[in-house]
């Protein structure tokens, strides 16, 4: 039988706990493919457009402008920029307890694709926050010339973004369009 401590103890862990998301969905409609992208957070995507990062989301940080008036306009306060002094995202999933200030709520975009579309990257913060969008796309770009090389294009930014010393989160997947 649990203990209610620990019962206590898994609610408030899950209360505190929240994540961030980036999706992307690619679509054909009639002779167009467009890629609808999505995200909550600091998870970012990137489309490679004739050789050009094009960012497709957008970071819900604490210190954003607009995410900071409407964290205000709910009542809250960002401290060192962080909502309540406590999280650096403005927008995630969980994250109870600030849930006031803090929505699940995703910026969306629709990009028509065409010939000049070569991948997408989707990464989370920690490729991001050490990573700039053309410096990625460049390394990815770098993996393009066959398809064994094309299937570590992942990889490669993971070990950019450590090698550069990111302490976060590194995932990073690239779709090849």
């Amino acid at each position: 039988m649990p203990n209610i401590a620990d019962i206590a103890a898994n609610e408030t862990k899950e209360q505190a706990s929240g994540a961030t998301a980036v999706v992307c969905i690619v679509r054909q409609s009639g002779a167009s493919r467009y890629v609808y992208a999505a995200n909550c957070g600091d998870a970012r995507a990137v489309l490679c457009h004739n050789g050009g990062a094009v960012r497709l989301t957008r970071d819900h940080k604490a210190d954003d402008p607009e995410e900071v008036n409407r964290i205000e306009a709910a009542g809250g306060f960002i401290l060192r920029k962080r909502v309540m002094g406590v999280l650096a995202v403005a927008r995630s999933f969980g994250d109870f307890t600030l849930k006031q200030y803090v929505t699940a709520e995703p910026y969306t975009t629709t990009t028509k694709l065409d010939g000049t579309s070569e991948f997408l990257i989707i990464a989370c913060d920690g490729v991001w926050d050490v990573l700039e969008d053309q410096a990625a796309v460049d390394i990815v770009r770098q993996c393009a010339a066959s398809d064994s090389k094309r299937k570590l294009a992942g990889k490669a930014l993971v070990q950019a973004a450590l090698t550069s010393g990111s302490t976060d989160n590194v995932t990073a997947m690239v779709v090849w369009l």
